[in-house]
């Protein structure tokens, strides 16, 4: 019922025969239509729940349940614009999962910047907290209260870090942000743990930029990135290794040493190289 009640997703799917007939394109088309949209204007009492695609480059695209609680206006108007900005510059194909060049100025400035912070980050001691909350403000695109982040900590950009209240980041975490890494309330993440978004083809052929040379100023390989999700309450064991585009549900624990592949639906808990759910815990919440 929801196509017969939407002004505009019926306008979208008349445009899809305009594009090529292959379905993928297509798919990807509608994908990127919904990705789009301003997330921001979601209605309040709107839930907050994802559908994440589990397939190949898809993996880790967001298009949001309650997309049709949204104001008929504000999704035509985003519809607009999108189509005017489709192609974007580096940082929009970025953030959309689209191929990217990474070694772009805008990536360089960005990488620069939050290298300066870092720098000055390090040589705080351990009980200078006021200065570490300052540094921490202008490094993250969002810190909740009580948050801690211990030293060593690597991050690329900073800016697409969202972190919520009362969050524990131990010693020697390396966060790859090409894309957002959003982290819940009452989290713990133990030492040695590392969060990438960003990740590349498996395949030789596709992983390489065609007609690459160092004259170009590329990067040598495709690169794309995908959006990494914590939610609340979560526990990352000591050297968890969570890979582009996976969401872990709230209340979830993740033994030490797991490389997370894959989705951890809410409540589980979950360990092994890939990541498997051992059994559901929390069975009061």
């Amino acid at each position: 019922t929801w196509l017969t009640e939407s002004r505009t997703i019926p306008q979208l799917l008349r445009k899809l025969p305009q594009l090529r007939k292959n379905w993928l394109h297509k798919l990807k088309y509608l994908i990127k239509w919904f990705r789009n949209l301003n997330f921001a204007n979601l209605h309040p009492a709107a839930s907050r729940r994802s559908i994440y695609l589990p397939h190949g480059r898809l993996r880790g695209i967001i298009i949001p349940r309650n997309i049709f609680a949204m104001e008929y206006g504000d999704i035509a108007m985003n519809e607009r614009n999108n189509e005017m900005n489709y192609e974007g510059n580096e940082l929009e194909k970025c953030l959309n999962g689209e191929y990217y060049d990474c070694h772009d100025k805008v990536f360089l400035n960005l990488k620069a910047r939050a290298r300066k912070l870092l720098k000055e980050y390090h040589a705080l001691a351990y009980e200078q907290k006021e200065e570490k909350t300052r540094i921490l403000k202008q490094l993250f695109a969002q810190i909740g209260s009580n948050v801690s982040v211990g030293l060593p900590f690597i991050c690329d950009y900073g800016q697409n870090i969202y972190i919520g209240n009362n969050v524990s980041v131990n010693m020697n975490c390396t966060f790859v942000d090409c894309n957002k890494i959003t982290i819940g309330d009452n989290v713990l993440i133990a030492s040695n743990v590392q969060l990438y978004t960003a990740t590349h083809p498996v395949d030789l052929e596709e992983r390489l930029t065609p007609d690459w040379s160092p004259e170009t100023g590329e990067y040598f390989c495709r690169t794309y990135a995908l959006p990494i999700r914590i939610g609340n309450g979560c526990w990352l064991g000591g050297g968890v290794i969570v890979l582009p585009g996976v969401t872990i549900g709230d209340g979830s624990v993740i033994g030490a040493g797991s490389v997370v592949t894959k989705d951890i639906p809410d409540n589980s808990l979950a360990v092994g190289n890939p990541c498997r759910v051992l059994r559901k815990i929390n069975k009061n919440e």
